[in-house]
């Protein structure tokens, strides 16, 4: 697997930015994936049982606008990092289909009449 990254990175090269951004908004959004299902379990163990107090109310509608907001970012993240992969497929793909191209030209005649 490490050899077939290897001749890859030739081709790579020239996207490093896009493919760390897509790979750093991927970490991103597992961060945030991990983190909603803390806040719903924080809301259900320690706001539910006390939800008669005002502060407890106002505790729960702050922290429900910021499952809301994780989710919105976890979207954000979700689109930038599509971008960011389909950007770099599309460059490898350009990148080693000019490669080939480029070794078909330059091999000799006698390997087109075989």
């Amino acid at each position: 697997m490490v050899v077939l990254f290897k001749r890859f990175f030739i081709y790579i090269r020239s996207n490093v930015g896009p493919f760390v951004l897509a790979v750093v908004t991927m970490l991103m959004m597992d961060l945030i994936a991990y983190f909603i299902p803390v806040v719903i379990v924080y809301i259900t163990d320690n706001v539910f049982p006390h939800i008669r107090e005002a502060v407890m109310l106002r505790n729960l509608f702050i922290l429900c606008g910021v499952v809301i907001g994780a989710g919105i970012l976890r979207g954000i993240f979700i689109h930038v990092m599509i971008r960011a992969y389909w950007s770099v497929a599309e460059s490898l793909a350009y990148n080693l289909r000019n490669a080939l191209y480029t070794k078909l030209q330059h091999m000799v005649l006698d390997f087109y009449n075989k």
